[in-house]
């Protein structure tokens, strides 16, 4: 929040410092390691903070190429936008169409990372669907036969696309 409201007043520097901090705090993510003892064996020291979330870091990169972009470093700004790309933000029309990022769009190499990003995007989503109809033809196999260990996942003649 503090960086969002330096950003807002115009303070980029500063709110580029209080993003890349946020990487640093305590996240809301679910994986929380515990903290080791190795000698002597005893009870437990408890749970360290919370990870960022993969959603805490897609908004502090974002976050920190708006600043980068709104200070005139088209460099370090492409980088924080592959950051969050990398980290699983797809939103691309928000991306041709903010702003903040006006002045990385103007850059050269903006084309080339959004063509190389999106077709990654793509990929994934083409996987996913694969996936998503490859299980559900191994229920219906399942649930359909009787299952013996010799039985294949599902017949050739099964699938339909």
């Amino acid at each position: 929040n503090k960086g969002l409201a330096l950003y807002k007043s115009g303070d980029y520097p500063a709110a580029l410092a209080a993003f890349t901090n946020a990487l640093d705090l305590p996240g809301t993510g679910p994986i929380r390691s515990r903290k080791a003892r190795v000698a002597p064996a005893g009870p437990s020291q408890g749970f360290a903070d919370a990870s960022v979330s993969l959603n805490e870091q897609i908004a502090v990169h974002y976050n920190c190429a708006c600043c980068h972009a709104r200070m005139d470093d088209p460099q370090a700004g492409l980088v924080s936008l592959v950051r969050a790309l990398e980290c699983g933000y797809d939103d691309y029309k928000n991306i041709r169409s903010d702003p903040d990022v006006a002045s990385l769009r103007a850059d050269a190499r903006f084309e080339g990372i959004m063509g190389r990003m999106k077709m990654s995007y793509l990929w994934k989503q083409h996987a996913t669907s694969l996936q998503v109809r490859f299980q559900t033809l191994r229920y219906k196999n399942i649930s359909s036969k009787t299952v013996t260990a010799n039985t294949p996942f599902f017949h050739v003649t099964d699938v339909s696309f």
